[in-house]
């Protein structure tokens, strides 16, 4: 779930940005008693990609990532475009087991 996070700078302005939820459970035949989640932006998933396009170019160069925008990344279109892209992105490198 996302949510809108603060950063105070040196000369005491604030930056805004937008926090997603991710959360990672074990599968099993049961659920997952201890399920965690963590915190990651935007940048976040962009290293992640950028990473792993230089580690396994053949297999990341059909995944589509989301562009960088200037203005407008906290408007709900784009906050729900990127989440599904990113629940994408993170399933497809699951499936191929590129986190090794």
């Amino acid at each position: 779930m996302p949510r809108e996070g603060d950063t105070i700078n040196a000369n005491t302005s604030t930056k805004k940005y937008v926090i997603y939820e991710v959360s990672v459970r074990q599968d099993s035949a049961e659920n997952d008693p201890h399920p965690t989640t963590i915190e990651r932006r935007y940048t976040h998933f962009l290293n992640l990609y950028e990473s792993l396009k230089k580690a396994h170019p053949d297999l990341m160069q059909n995944v589509t990532f989301p562009k960088k925008v200037l203005i407008g990344n906290f408007s709900t279109d784009v906050i729900a475009e990127r989440s599904a892209a990113f629940e994408a992105f993170l399933d497809y490198i699951i499936t191929k087991n590129l986190l090794k």
